[in-house]
C-alpha cells in the first residue's frame, strides 16, 4: 500500500510542472493533489502504519508530502492526525 501512495505522490505532485497548458489542466492538477492528500490522511488513521516493513518508508512519504503542500490548514490536520495516532500506539512502536 505504501509503495502505491509513493506512484500516487509522483502523479499528483511530481515535480511541480504541468505538461499541458490551460486552466483546465491545473483544475486536473490540483484535483489530483487532493485525492492524494484525502487517500494520504485516511491511511495516517490506520493503526496499521505503525506495524510492518514499510513503516520507514510510509513517513519518509508524509515527511515528503507535507513539506510539498503549500496549504497550511491541511499540514496541520496532518500533524494533528499523526500525534494522535501516535499517542495510541504501543510505546516500543516510537
Amino acid at each position: 500500500a505504501t509503495q502505491a501512495l509513493m506512484l500516487l505522490f509522483q502523479l499528483a505532485i511530481g515535480n511541480g510542472n504541468l505538461t499541458e497548458d490551460g486552466e483546465a489542466s491545473n483544475q486536473v492538477h490540483v484535483s489530483r493533489k487532493n485525492r492524494f492528500y484525502r487517500v494520504l490522511y485516511s491511511k495516517l488513521g490506520d493503526p496499521a502504519i505503525f506495524v510492518g516493513r514499510q513503516t520507514t518508508m510510509f513517513f519518509n512519504l508524509l515527511y515528503k508530502a507535507m513539506k510539498s503542500d503549500n496549504n497550511a490548514a491541511r499540514i496541520l490536520a496532518f500533524a494533528k492526525n499523526l500525534l494522535l495516532s501516535a499517542s495510541h500506539t504501543s510505546p516500543g512502536v516510537l
